[in-house]
């Protein structure tokens, strides 16, 4: 991810942060609707798990320029996405549904350049959870 990715996901994230609890809605909203089963993978508060997503999601944009710091924090996280019944496919679901928020909260500011900055930053994050998945990790 060169600095000018960098930079767009940063400054696109301060704008659609503005009002975190409706972005998150909307993308919770906008990622059931393309896959329905989801909704019955949070078991618990579905809230307490959109703060925890909105902490990931700032901790990795924060350190977007230590990627190797925050990395292998995701990797826990990961291995309890398996445990919940979280598939591979129902990741790329998410990724069509952030950028579906993220060009409605941004709209004519949208472009392919930020389209492809955030698109690297998730397969970043999605692909070390989906790699804890796949060899099983369990965190303690």
């Amino acid at each position: 991810m060169i600095d000018a990715q960098k930079k767009l996901v940063q400054n696109s994230w301060l704008e659609v942060s503005a009002d975190k609890d409706q972005f998150i809605a909307t993308l919770y909203d906008n990622f059931f609707e393309l896959s329905p089963r989801s909704r019955f993978l949070f078991k618990r508060d579905l809230k307490l798990h959109t703060r925890n997503i909105v902490a990931k999601i700032e901790s990795v944009i924060k350190d977007l320029n230590a990627l190797d710091r925050v990395m292998p924090e995701l990797i826990p996280t990961g291995g309890r996405h398996k445990d919940y019944g979280v598939t591979h496919d129902e990741f790329e679901l998410f990724h069509v549904a952030l950028l579906n928020t993220l060009k409605q909260f941004i709209g004519e500011g949208y472009t392919e350049e930020l389209e492809e900055a955030w698109s690297i930053m998730y397969r970043l994050i999605s692909s070390t959870m989906c790699s804890a998945m796949r060899i099983n990790f369990t965190p303690t």
